[in-house]
């Protein structure tokens, strides 16, 4: 089985062949940030004689990681941590951007089937993942975090009785208006938060958000907007 480094180069270089040369430069930077991912995240999942073997390699090369881990060792978790944590939280970018990244990888995902680099019971594993509601739900997240920086912008210089910086998760949805908790339970958020309707019909309860709020005659608005993460 060989190691995810050799598999991507030979991955990419199968699609400069099929794809325009624009198309392709979002393949190769989805895979060259999945790599980067992958090189800073991925030792945290190894143990034994490959993860002393990494720690050897590491110290002189920090592409290490998938340059002695076999492809066959990627799953749907590596999935989900890049485009619900990393492309998130550590890339900025929108939503086009993340559209690419479940584009690419489900092309990946099936490319490695057809190859050979992984059996059905595998493909299966990455291509529920990306199937299962996610490929809507990551795009809209990044489109409510677009949508709701632009929206605060309006609200920054209102007046306000009291504000709060935190995150939040979205515990039920009323019209145009989202009713949310505090994750760590430091505030009560008595009132409602108010956003246009065309951005609450794209939020869903469970969601989580980092925000600076503020409160104004009984309601909560969005004065600076962080991450929307499409926790459900």
């Amino acid at each position: 089985m060989e190691t995810i480094h050799v598999v991507v180069a030979k991955y990419l270089e199968s699609e400069r062949k099929r794809l325009k040369e624009r198309t392709y430069k979002d393949y190769e930077s989805v895979m060259d940030l999945f790599c980067i991912y992958l090189n800073s995240y991925g030792p945290n999942y190894i143990d034994g004689e490959l993860k002393e073997r990494w720690g050897e390699v590491d110290r002189t090369d920090s592409e290490a990681f998938v340059k002695i881990v076999k492809i066959s060792q990627v799953t749907s978790f590596n999935f989900g941590e890049f485009l619900e944590y990393f492309v998130i939280r550590k890339v900025a970018s929108g939503e086009s951007f993340m559209k690419s990244c479940i584009r690419v990888l489900k092309r990946f995902s099936r490319w490695l089937f057809e190859n050979e680099y992984i059996n059905e019971m595998h493909f299966n594993d990455l291509n529920d993942y990306l199937e299962d509601g996610k490929s809507s739900s990551l795009s809209d997240a990044k489109k409510v975090s677009d949508l709701l920086y632009v929206h605060s912008l309006h609200n920054q210089d209102l007046e306000y009785d009291e504000t709060f910086r935190g995150y939040f998760d979205i515990v039920k949805k009323q019209g145009s208006q989202l009713w949310i908790g505090d994750i760590f339970g430091e505030e009560d958020i008595d009132g409602p938060l108010v956003v246009p309707p065309n951005i609450a019909n794209l939020c869903r309860i469970g969601w989580q958000m980092s925000m600076f709020i503020g409160k104004r005659n009984g309601k909560w608005y969005v004065i600076e907007m962080g991450n929307v993460y499409p926790f459900e």
